[in-house]
């Protein structure tokens, strides 16, 4: 199923749950348990039913009225569905936030419009910068609070727009809301009749749209290999692309090519498979189809990669030093490698570059990085595909760092 993933970010007590939650109640995205969770919980809070305890579902969220934990929630319109990813706001809590947007399709950052650009807000929106994203949809809430002022949309807006054009950013949509009380959620309202719209949810199913435009190459990371009647059934899902009954494709890193005898799925075979279907497939001959091993189409120029040039997010307070050893673990790859180069430290707390060609990454901070792998793999730009752009570093079965592939000479 296709299902386009969104990160909301934004400050704390910018309103992002509250966003969160408008949007479930508003589209009927929430099951019934939900909204009774969240209405007795708001009971220990005062008699107004609290919007933000729908996304918020842990105590300490909703005692703290923060959100301290990456939680994926579930919408759809018609026959679009969506996760809405809500990231953590606090500072403290950047590692969990991190975690959220890597996970994303899209990107919507809230702005109080009381508040404007504060110095969390940029950092999130250097952090949207850092992994790829290019475009983003703007929410500035809380209007009620500033009696719907469009000079004040105005001024933030300018501010904002200044921000991000020295990032290289644009937003694909700045939408003027108050969440609390559904304006300009799902249509424009008569109340801010100086904004021509759209409005938030027409604006998330055009940067849907313009995503589903985006043609990408076929890929399918193996998962695993069943026997089953005397037949090797292959079996993985599709992140990218489309592929047929009959098709030429090309396995790597084994760089060996073969074709697509039979396309399977629960109890019936397909001719076609697309992007975000589980599928079993059957080899025309036999083919080595480990784990691990990655799907294209004949004719690709892509090739297995001993070194990776990366953006990492170093999550661990033990410092990361130059020839450390990792496992790193990339959809269904795993293969050995160590850190060959911290080519810049950023401090993403201040925004700036600490120093070049450093001996170490210390926790919290994020380094352009240049990793060599034990044998060859298969990645991509993540800007490009980025279930294949995307990584982590582990050692003795713990997460030390998040990473994202930034390489120019994996471009097409």
């Amino acid at each position: 199923m296709d299902i386009c993933k969104i990160v909301v970010v934004g400050d704390v007590d910018h309103g992002k749950s509250t966003l969160i939650g408008r949007l479930l109640v508003d589209t009927k995205s929430f099951a019934e348990d939900q909204i009774v969770q969240a209405a007795d919980a708001s009971k220990n809070f005062g008699p107004e039913f609290e919007l933000p305890f729908i996304a918020d579902q842990f105590e300490e969220e909703r005692e703290k009225k923060m959100t301290m934990d990456t939680t994926q929630l579930f919408f759809k319109v018609e026959r679009s569905r969506y996760v809405l990813i809500d990231a953590p706001g606090h500072e403290e809590l950047l590692k969990n936030m991190f975690s959220g947007i890597t996970q994303a399709d899209a990107a919507i950052l809230v702005i109080d419009i009381n508040e404007g650009l504060k110095p969390q807000t940029r950092r999130q929106t250097f952090l949207l910068k850092m992994i790829g994203f290019k475009d983003l949809i703007v929410v500035m809430n809380k209007m009620d609070l500033v009696d719907y002022s469009e000079a004040k949309f105005n001024r933030i807006n300018l501010e904002l727009a200044e921000f991000l054009k020295t990032l290289g950013l644009t937003a694909a949509s700045t939408v003027p809301v108050s969440a609390l009380h559904g304006i300009h959620i799902l249509k424009i309202s008569d109340r801010m009749k100086w904004f021509k719209g759209p409005a938030l949810l027409p604006a998330i199913r055009s940067i849907r749209q313009l995503n589903r435009m985006i043609q990408r190459p076929l890929r399918i990371p193996l998962q695993d290999i069943y026997r089953i009647e005397n037949q090797n059934i292959c079996v993985g899902r599709i992140i990218s692309g489309s592929v047929k009954k009959g098709q030429e494709v090309l396995l790597l890193p084994s760089l060996k090519k073969t074709r697509i005898r039979i396309i399977k799925t629960y109890k019936k075979n397909k001719n076609q498979a697309t992007k975000g279907e589980n599928i079993g497939i059957i080899f025309e001959k036999s083919v080595e189809s480990p784990r691990g091993t990655v799907v294209f189409p004949v004719g690709t120029d892509r090739r297995p990669v001993d070194v990776i040039q990366s953006h990492l997010f170093w999550l661990s307070q033990i410092p990361l030093r130059v020839q450390d050893t990792f496992v790193l673990r990339c959809v269904t790859q795993q293969v050995n490698c160590h850190l060959e180069k911290i080519s810049k430290r950023i401090n993403i707390a201040h925004l700036d570059a600490i120093d070049e060609n450093s001996a170490e990454l210390k926790g919290n901070e994020v380094g352009s990085v240049v990793l060599r792998t034990e044998r060859p793999i298969v990645v991509e730009n993540f800007s490009f595909i980025p279930e294949m752009g995307r990584f982590i570093l582990e050692k003795d079965n713990r997460i030390h760092g998040v990473g994202v592939v930034m390489d120019d000479q994996l471009n097409y």
